[in-house]
């Protein structure tokens, strides 16, 4: 059964850092958004029809995005570290979920400040006194976040269930896969809502899906592995009384 003084005991030195680590980058995220981006110039301004679109309701609200995103990869994992009884793979799994969720966060508001592209609804949005959004259309932070959590969940689930060591099937590849789906619903869901163009939501799902990959092949064995599914076993040495790494 797990437990705190369980999980205590299995955080490393190394994956003290890397939960560090990860936590800058989200705050630094954050911080990011607080920043002035760089400004596209608007061809022919108001007469440029890709800049004039309607200001509507978002049909998923950002917080919406990040709460499941989030919060389903992590009860997965604490399932399956239940099932196992393994503190390591609980902590080791978060941590590794964490760094690709901060890592996401920290480079999708960074290119959005360097890109400084205008969103479709550009004028709109100044029209309604929202100026503050109408230069953060490239990537898509919605397609991103969402991306980057359904693509760590559909892996684990994938390690999971032997989808690709030859115990896998067809309909158990799909089962897997169900997530990602989601996260193509959020992403052109921007586009119908006039936040963005599918230029953006395009590098918006792959930058989260490929920060959500390398997070997963850091910690997990490979997925055409007879043991996938399990976190990499990793060669220990005394650090000091505390702590190994």
């Amino acid at each position: 059964m797990l437990n705190f003084r369980s999980i205590k005991q299995q955080c490393t030195k190394t994956l003290v850092i890397e939960f560090s680590i990860s936590i800058i980058l989200f705050v630094g995220g954050i911080l990011l958004k607080s920043l002035p981006s760089y400004q596209m110039d608007i061809p022919l301004e108001r007469k440029n029809f890709n800049a004039t679109y309607p200001l509507v309701s978002e049909t998923f609200p950002f917080l919406f995005c990040c709460t499941f995103s989030w919060c389903v990869p992590v009860i997965v994992i604490f399932y399956f570290a239940q099932k196992r009884n393994s503190a390591k793979y609980f902590i080791t799994s978060i941590t590794s979920f964490f760094f690709a969720v901060s890592l996401c966060l920290f480079l999708t508001n960074s290119f959005k400040l360097f890109a400084g592209k205008p969103r479709p609804n550009y004028y709109s949005l100044i029209d309604n006194k929202k100026a503050s959004k109408v230069y953060q259309s490239f990537p898509s932070g919605h397609s991103s976040t969402t991306f980057n959590g359904m693509m760590f969940l559909t892996l684990l689930l994938c390690g999971e269930y032997k989808i690709f060591n030859g115990e896998g099937s067809i309909l158990k590849l799909i089962g897997c896969c169900l997530p990602l789906l989601f996260g193509c619903i959020v992403a052109i869901s921007r586009v119908r809502d006039y936040f963005h163009g599918y230029d953006d939501i395009i590098a918006g799902s792959l930058l989260g899906c490929v920060t959500a990959l390398l997070c997963y092949v850091l910690k997990f064995k490979v997925l055409c592995s007879r043991n996938s599914g399990e976190i990499e076993t990793e060669e220990y040495r005394e650090f000091d009384d505390n702590y190994i790494v």
